[in-house]
């Protein structure tokens, strides 16, 4: 069915491009990076792809969030926040926050 097709092909899309911003960055999870939300977003949005495209983007992007909103449980390592170590520990990554922000205007987009 080409509807399927279709959904499929957006998922794939959404997950390769959360892959490549992790291995064109060289981030990894815990460094508090966006990375630190994209990660969850595409692992979430893997294992809801049997839900509508609406549903599992919805499902994604609230783990997007609450992986952003985790950043601000540890201190960074990498970006342009790596350079207050400690400092950050307290505030959530602006970059992991903010493609939250942007996961959820598509979900609620989606419906």
């Amino acid at each position: 069915d080409e509807a399927a097709s279709d959904k499929a092909a957006f998922i794939a899309a959404a997950i390769g491009a959360a892959q490549s911003i992790q291995d064109m960055g060289g981030a990894e999870q815990g460094d508090k990076t966006m990375v630190d939300a994209t990660i969850p977003f595409a692992e979430a949005l893997n294992a809801a792809s049997e839900q509508t495209l609406a549903q599992a983007w919805s499902t994604a992007a609230d783990a997007a969030q609450a992986a952003a909103d985790d950043t601000a449980n540890f201190a960074a390592k990498k970006g342009r926040a790596r350079t207050h170590g400690g400092k950050s520990v307290g505030t959530p990554d602006p970059g992991a926050i903010s493609f939250a922000m942007l996961m959820r205007t598509i979900a609620d987009n989606l419906g």
